[in-house]
């Protein structure tokens, strides 16, 4: 039995392909993702800052939450474990901060179970009046945090090549159906 496509037909199914395709393709794009911080990166804060908070897309698990906070000396600033407000993972800082640049490391692990690493940075202005307390020493309970993958990139960013090869292949796929199409002027 042979089937003969119509135009119509013809066209709609490179276009249903494509959706099907795109359809399971998105979630992919649905993974928690950093959205901003307080202190922003690259901000210049003041040295009575008390608390570093990193916003997020969705909800991420209390428990697995590490933050970082490293001061221009390599002391850790760090109050405590981070705490979840929301969508927002606080950590609350032993101040007042010196003058320099603070580096911000964190991996948290999103509800879906996906882990979201990075680093960030700000300044506190060099103005500023420290106290001459002696700098505050890492916690022997805080678990080290790996920086080397701390890249603040997400398995996330491959929705754009993804969408342009589903294209492509879309195309294809019409190509294909039309050189089979039934010429016209044969019988």
């Amino acid at each position: 039995m042979r089937v003969r496509w119509t135009q119509a037909g013809r066209l709609l199914l490179p276009v249903l392909l494509l959706l099907v395709l795109l359809g399971a393709a998105s979630p992919a794009s649905a993974h928690t993702r950093l959205t901003g911080s307080s202190p922003s990166a690259g901000a210049e804060v003041p040295a009575a800052t008390t608390e570093v908070v990193l916003s997020f897309t969705g909800t991420v698990n209390e428990a697995f939450s590490t933050v970082v906070v490293t001061g221009p000396d390599g002391a850790e600033a760090g109050s405590g474990s981070p705490v979840l407000r929301g969508r927002d993972v606080v950590q609350e800082l032993e101040g007042p901060l010196a003058p320099g640049t603070w580096t911000v490391a964190y991996r948290v692990v999103a509800a879906d179970g996906h882990p979201i690493t990075g680093t960030l940075a700000f300044t506190v202005a060099a103005g500023d009046v420290v106290d001459p307390a002696p700098a505050p020493s890492p916690s022997p309970a805080a678990a080290p945090l790996d920086l080397a993958d701390a890249t603040g990139e997400e398995d996330g960013s491959l929705l754009l090549p993804t969408s342009a090869a589903l294209l492509v292949t879309a195309g294809a796929g019409a190509l294909v159906l039309r050189r089979r199409s039934p010429r016209s002027g044969r019988a």
